[in-house]
């Protein structure tokens, strides 16, 4: 039956060459924020209704800006979602909170609220803690209808409506900002030499409202015609670093340590981990945390795996292949027996891959520590560069799956 599955798979072209970043597809709940190295939707998708049916749990323990999870529950699936990032934690819980929460009247409400703080708010007057900061990577116009919108939200009583105003907020600092070379430039606090642009932050955000609306409404009107049934309102718990939603779970965890889950208690594994030495998730967001600063991110910080900003300690190697032995250990414990692990990695170009081949060691750790048997490779060139500085602008989809008699 599975073999049967992966042939079929074998038809399916997956460079999507036609592919140019989330927000190239109209409409879609996942472009409502940026985020570095996103999954391309389709590789989810496809993988997800080939390997699950209908209320399966996916787990996915990089998840990330929530790619896989909005696929999941697009195509009807239960989902376990980690992530040691409080910001992906964030922008995840933005988009389910979008599904739950928005419609006319929510609109309606938002641009009214909005052009009521846009005549009345005073930004001299506004105090913000790291106003200093903020000064140096945004012209003083900006920075101006940055500090409204931020009281904007400050001011929001109800919760979910202040979480999905604040993830609006975040997902606009990138471009408002003076600094518009690479992303990776904020990353490493390369702050613009010149504020000489002044931008609108505040028809920014009154377009991301309209995304945000007309995506959700996509949404549902989606899933309607698939399931001849309408999208149920999301009851959404929120708990310390833990969300529940409907019955699916959003953490913010260490994907190295998950305790908290029950032994193979779920169908499917479908996860991109950090490519090794390639990227700075938690300081990509470093805007973000300007405005709204989280508790213990240091902690986070240090306990990232694989990030950019440890590729120069002497034995970044083996500490990324024994975080991630860790990780295969869990996904192990976790899913059923006979089911599918995916894996979606590539390698980095950087000295910290020169002489060794990070993605054998990580498939022989798989195949010959953890039991799991692979069943076929797929691989893809990477035409839009989601990922910068991979080898060869190559990564493959690995289908694994778990042997019966694991222990």
């Amino acid at each position: 039956m599975i073999l049967n599955k992966i042939r079929q798979l074998e038809d399916v072209d997956w460079d999507f060459l036609d592919y140019r970043g989330i927000n190239s597809i109209p409409n879609d709940i996942n472009s409502i924020h940026w985020y570095p190295a996103p999954f391309v939707p389709q590789i989810p998708s496809i993988l997800i209704q080939t390997f699950t049916k209908e209320e399966d749990i996916v787990f996915d323990p990089f998840a990330g800006a929530g790619i896989g999870l909005i696929e999941a529950t697009r195509l009807d699936r239960k989902f376990i979602g980690i992530d040691i990032n409080p910001f992906s934690v964030e922008i995840m819980m933005g988009k389910f909170i979008a599904l739950s929460d928005v419609d006319e009247k929510w609109y309606e409400n938002t641009k009214n609220e909005l052009n009521f703080a846009v005549d009345s708010f005073n930004s001299k007057e506004i105090f913000h803690p790291n106003k200093d900061d903020l000064e140096k990577w945004f012209h003083k116009k900006t920075l101006e209808e940055l500090l409204m919108l931020y009281k904007f939200v400050k001011i929001e009583k109800n919760s979910n409506k202040q979480h999905l105003k604040r993830v609006l907020l975040t997902s606009i600092l990138n471009r408002c900002c003076s600094q518009i070379k690479s992303f990776t430039h904020i990353t490493d606090n390369c702050q613009p030499e010149v504020l000489f642009e002044k931008k609108s932050p505040i028809n920014a955000y009154t377009a991301q409202i309209d995304k945000v609306y007309s995506s959700v409404n996509n949404f549902r009107e989606q899933f309607h015609r698939k399931y001849n049934k309408k999208w149920k309102k999301i009851n959404i718990k929120n708990k310390t670093n833990q969300w529940e939603i409907n019955g699916n779970y959003i953490f913010e965890a260490d994907s190295r340590n998950i305790d908290f889950l029950e032994k193979e208690s779920v169908d499917m594994v479908m996860t991109s981990p950090p490519y090794l030495g390639i990227n700075d998730y938690i300081k990509s967001m470093r805007l973000s945390w300007l405005f709204f600063p989280k508790l213990n991110l240091n902690k986070s910080l240090e306990n990232e795996i694989g990030a950019r900003r440890k590729r120069g300690r002497k034995h970044i190697y083996e500490e990324y292949v024994n975080d991630m032995n860790l990780v295969f250990r869990n996904i192990n414990y976790v899913l059923k027996n006979e089911k599918i692990f995916c894996l979606v990695i590539g390698k980095g170009k950087g000295r910290v891959n020169q002489n060794r081949n990070v993605v054998k060691d990580l498939l022989d750790l798989l195949e010959n520590t953890h039991n799991f048997e692979l069943l076929k490779t797929f691989e893809r060139k990477i035409s839009f560069r989601r990922i910068l500085g991979i080898s060869d602008n190559l990564e493959n989809i690995f289908i694994f799956r778990k042997r019966g008699n694991s222990k």
